[in-house]
């Protein structure tokens, strides 16, 4: 299965790259390997107005540490609202990776829907102070006003193909909601049976801390029978300038395409046709009975199940011989019933 990126709102997450800059002794800086590697070299996340974050980082030596290192030197630049302090032990002899406690603090005035940046190198100097290697590490906090809880955060459905499924999503934020909080903002990536994704959000009152999202999530109409896919609906609140002012969380689904969802959507159909209750009855019961078939912990029962289905096929092209219902009525059931039996009985 391919992924499929489907939009509803439009969001703008910046990236950011970390760009390694490395020496090797006796040659001229930055010709040779990457003497060191910061792992990981970049981080982005979220913080509340005067928040202190703390995080690991690995500093990878790619040579053996030794008397000839002295020590680390951090130079770098920060926006206003944003300062951090990397604490590093010096290398001994024969360790080549440490790893650093990394501090980053967001002032207490800073504003919320900010996008805050350092742009931080880590230097490498020898006991004589020349310049051994240099990496970069790269910080991207955006200034929310608190965390976002969603419920459920996941689910798991049957459906069958073509189906339209809906789900409400429960947003709840621990904070005062205020006339600048219009309401959230959601973006999916999904497995291609997914199709385009719609859904709707009632605007946040002043004082309300809970909003119900209504999404709508049809199913393609090729999704094959017995398999199973992803989505992951992505969503976060915003204000009235369209800044992010909570966590971006995830909301996933995962969808089984099951053969008794399938004949309980047929069953729908066969009342949609138009016969007499005996004739529907008669078409119902075979569709019923394939379903035990189906679900019973009897394997061997769904060459049963199939033989119900194909009796379900024959009668319908008896009643479309008799004249009493079109054949455009009828191939769309066909069609599907010959998909579970080739999907229940493919020996």
């Amino acid at each position: 299965m391919t992924n499929n990126n489907k939009v509803l709102s439009l969001t703008t997450i910046a990236a950011i790259s970390a760009i390694l800059l490395v020496s090797v002794p006796g040659t001229a800086f930055g010709s040779g390997p990457p003497m060191l590697i910061l792992n990981p070299d970049s981080f982005t996340g979220d913080a509340v107005q005067g928040q202190v974050i703390n995080t690991p980082v690995d500093l990878e030596f790619e040579f053996e540490a030794g008397d000839e290192i002295s020590g680390f030197t951090v130079t770098g630049e920060c926006d206003d609202d944003i300062s951090h302090i990397f604490n590093v032990d010096d290398p001994t002899s024969s360790v080549n990776v440490i790893t650093a406690d990394l501090e980053i603090t967001i002032a207490s005035g800073a504003v919320i829907g900010d996008v805050l940046h350092c742009k931080t190198s880590l230097q490498v100097n020898n006991s004589a102070g020349d310049l051994l290697s240099v990496a970069e590490f790269n910080i991207l906090v955006t200034v929310i006003r608190d965390t976002l809880d969603i419920a459920p955060d996941n689910i798991t459905l049957d459906a069958f193909p073509g189906q339209v499924l809906n789900v409400d999503v429960d947003f709840e934020f621990p904070f005062e909601a205020a006339d600048d909080i219009i309401g959230d903002v959601s973006f999916a990536e999904c497995d291609e049976e997914f199709g385009p994704i719609s859904g709707d959000s009632p605007d946040i009152i002043g004082g309300e801390t809970v909003i119900t999202s209504e999404f709508e999530i049809p199913i393609e109409e090729d999704a094959a029978i017995g398999s199973s896919f992803h989505c992951v609906i992505r969503s976060h609140i915003v204000d009235d300038e369209g800044n992010r002012v909570s966590p971006i969380v995830p909301f996933e689904i995962w969808v089984n395409i099951t053969p008794e969802s399938v004949i309980d959507d047929l069953v729908e159909d066969v009342d949609d046709l138009g016969l007499n209750n005996g004739n529907t009855k008669s078409l119902t019961k075979k569709l019923e009975q394939a379903i035990k078939n189906i679900t019973n912990e009897d394997p061997t029962d769904d060459a049963e199940a199939c033989e119900k289905l194909q009796s379900f096929i024959d009668q319908l092209n008896a009643f479309v011989n008799a004249g009493k219902i079109s054949p455009e009525q009828a191939d769309p059931l066909i069609d599907v019933a010959e998909s579970l039996i080739d999907s229940l009985c493919q020996d």
